[in-house]
């Protein structure tokens, strides 16, 4: 009743997504119990299952395409840094 009335799906849909996605998260990938639904928030439309974690990172970011870009942005700066000090790291030795 409340995936109906809230996503205009039944347990059923729901179930099947759940199946096509073998139980995982379709942003981390880890394999969960439950997972929510995502939905875009302008049409209403059911994108997949995400776990909470995800979902909320979402809509933290108010599923915005360009926060989300500079959001990967960000983390790449760094991580890339990262990778570099570890290349460093390892020619010194």
């Amino acid at each position: 009743h409340h995936l109906q009335k809230t996503y205009g799906i039944g347990l059923d849909e729901y179930e099947r997504i759940y199946f096509e996605q073998s139980g995982c998260c379709k942003i981390c990938g880890k394999e969960y119990s439950t997972l929510c639904v995502d939905h875009c928030h302008k049409t209403g439309v059911v994108r997949g299952l995400l776990c909470r974690l995800c979902n909320a990172g979402l809509g933290a970011l108010g599923d915005e395409l360009s926060a989300l870009l500079k959001a990967v942005d960000y983390i790449s700066t760094f991580a890339d840094k990262q990778q570099k000090k570890e290349d460093d790291n390892g020619l010194l030795q």
